[in-house]
């Protein structure tokens, strides 16, 4: 589709260069000229006749750049020119020279867009004006173009007469793009720029459903990268308890309906893969299937030692009878005392019990095994089924707290797996007599004189172990020792002290173990020595210290007689010493004196020796 625009090209007598073109922006070209003279000025003014190309009204952008400016005559000069092939003028430029009364003219071509292309049958007019005359031409068809022109030049009219040579452009077509399988097409034209869409038949999808080929340049349609493939619904969801056949699940596809065994139809069902434009997908059903009434055979309606009840009773398939054993028994073969079975699947109109009908035995597990052996004791079990019995003892040498006399306690295992002893025993040790030892004790293993111990007796520091038995006693488990301890515990003694002329004085008077031994000297002696401190006696039987003590007899002051002599006994004035006065010849005694004089123990004599010599006179 073309536009036609009239456009002002020129003024008269212009001595500048005057240009006119069809612009940048859109695809346009010279489809003719209008032109009038004036004799005054002796020049013509022109506008050119433009049409656009457009695509239902849309103008195309023009994607090719224009030449230069081709002059095409001189000053009174005739001329012709033809555009080269495929080319349309894009502009004209002319000036005016007064001198020559003449015009220069110049045109600009540029390629056709790629949209079109050169068909041919070009003519060329005959001349179009008379000199001075109007010129109002057009090529007069849709698509026909200015491709050259010629001019005739008079001097004599100052003034040109013109031929114009049409030629035709067509849009480039690339017919109609090639069919494909299930496909058809919708195309907005097939020229170049063009698009067509597609759709696909009922019961096909596209790969693409945007997917559309364009006219190229070339005048080859786009490479078309989607097609129409035949629906496929899939497997179709299985109906509950049922199953779909399928011959084919593509479009009109058929699949039918069947039952699982223990089901059977409510009614005959097919389905169809169907095509519903918006969506497509197999066609809906309303059959169903139903369970079989009375699949599995009857069960009992009771068991030993239990009982059997079914839900539903109507015995079809996943029917379960729960078997349920009494208290303290349990299915045959297994630890439960309840037991489903279930109506199963065989052939499709008869079902099979999961398990053969079952039996209630006794549950060898009934009650836990909790009865713990006491500490030094034991636990005897007949088994752990109902009734089953522990037996619960002691080792020799102990006995059942809270239950003597008894040697042995029995738990029955009860109906609801608890026994009926649950409580913790003990075993207390069975003890023999206590025993003691004065000054001394007995080392017992254990600490205690329970059963087996054993008691070995021991005295205190300082003291013997005597007796006719003296050896370890062991507690047997008729609660007597197995020997009499005849033991005593005999205190030590250390070696007697003595002391000359004097004593040792012992605590308690003996010079047993810590008995303390001071050394003291008789009247008239005193008390010396290296060591003169008390001493005692250890239970090594040795003293603590050796005992270095003497006693010295003490002395009284020597007597004197003048003219005479003190006689003593041991001649010596020692404790206990007598002395008497003697007067030499030839004197007498004389004074209050005494006739004997003994040294006390507290070194002075009992009373004084008032006696004195007195010379006898001669006898004449």
């Amino acid at each position: 589709m073309s536009s036609c625009i009239f456009r002002d090209r020129s003024g008269l007598d212009n001595a500048n260069w005057e240009s006119a073109d069809v612009g940048t922006e859109t695809q346009c070209y010279f489809a003719g000229f209008r032109s009038k003279h004036d004799n005054h000025d002796e020049d013509r003014w022109w506008d050119y006749h433009e049409y656009c190309i457009t695509h239902s009204g849309e103008q195309i952008t023009k994607g090719n750049s224009p030449d230069a400016y081709f002059q095409m005559n001189d000053w009174d000069q005739d001329f012709s020119w033809t555009a080269t092939t495929g080319r349309t003028i894009y502009g004209m430029n002319s000036r005016h020279w007064n001198t020559k009364e003449d015009r220069l003219y110049q045109v600009k071509t540029v390629e056709m867009i790629p949209e079109f292309e050169y068909t041919g049958g070009c003519s060329t007019t005959a001349e179009v004006n008379n000199f001075d005359g109007d010129l109002d031409y057009t090529c007069p068809l849709v698509f026909e173009y200015i491709a050259g022109m010629s001019s005739v030049n008079s001097n004599s009219n100052e003034d040109r007469r013109w031929k114009y040579t049409c030629c035709k452009m067509a849009a480039k077509s690339c017919g109609f793009p090639a069919s494909f399988t299930s496909g058809s097409w919708n195309c907005n034209r097939q020229t170049v720029g063009g698009v067509c869409s597609h759709s696909c038949a009922t019961g096909t999808r596209s790969t693409s459903a945007s997917g559309t080929v364009t006219c190229q340049s070339n005048k080859f349609w786009s490479t078309r990268n989607f097609q129409c493939n035949t629906i496929n619904c899939g497997n179709p969801s299985n109906p509950t308890n049922g199953q779909f056949n399928c011959g084919s699940t593509t479009y009109q596809g058929t699949c039918s309906m069947s039952c699982n065994n223990g089901y059977q139809l409510s009614a005959a069902a097919t389905i169809t893969c169907s095509d519903y434009t918006s969506s497509f997908g197999w066609s809906s059903y309303s059959s169903s299937c139903n369970t079989i009434t009375n699949y599995c055979p009857a069960p009992p309606t009771s068991i030993t030692l239990g009982s059997v009840s079914c839900q539903p009773t109507t015995r079809s398939i996943g029917t379960v009878c729960t078997y349920s054993c009494d208290s303290g028994y349990v299915v045959d073969g297994t630890s439960q005392r309840v037991v489903p079975v279930t109506c199963l699947s065989s052939t499709a109109s008869v079902g099979v019990w999961s398990r053969a009908t079952p039996t209630c035995v006794l549950y060898a597990e009934h009650c836990p095994h909790t009865m713990a052996a006491p500490t030094n004791g034991a636990v005897n079990c007949d088994g752990y089924s109902l009734g089953g019995i522990c037996t619960v003892s002691c080792n020799a040498g102990f006995r059942l707290r809270g239950y003597a006399p008894l040697a042995t306690v029995d738990s029955v295992c009860k109906a609801d797996t608890t026994w009926s002893r649950p409580e913790t025993f003990y075993c207390d040790p069975i003890a023999c007599p206590a025993l003691s030892l004065g000054n001394g004790g007995l080392n017992c293993v254990g600490g205690t004189t329970a059963y087996n111990s054993q008691c070995t007796p021991y005295c205190n520091a300082g003291f013997t172990l005597e007796g006719d038995y003296t050896g370890a006693v062991r507690c047997n488990a008729s609660q007597l020792w197995n020997a009499t301890l005849s033991a005593h515990c005999q205190i030590v003694s250390c070696d007697p002290l003595t002391l000359e002329n004097g004593a040792i004085d012992c605590t308690n008077g003996n010079t047993n173990y810590l008995s303390e031994c001071t050394p003291s000297c008789n009247a008239g002696y005193t008390l010396g020595g290296a060591n003169t401190n008390p001493v005692t006696c250890q239970a090594s039987r040795e003293w603590s210290a050796t005992l270095q003590a003497e006693c010295t007899i003490v002395s009284c002051d020597p007597l004197t007689l003048e003219n005479g002599a003190v006689l003593c006994t041991n001649d010596n004035t020692n404790y206990g010493s007598e002395c008497i006065p003697s007067c030499n010849p030839g004197y007498s005694l004389g004074g209050d004196y005494a006739d004997v004089v003994e040294c006390l123990a507290t070194r002075e004599w009992d009373r004084p020796m008032d006696a004195s010599c007195t010379i006898v006179p001669a006898m004449f």
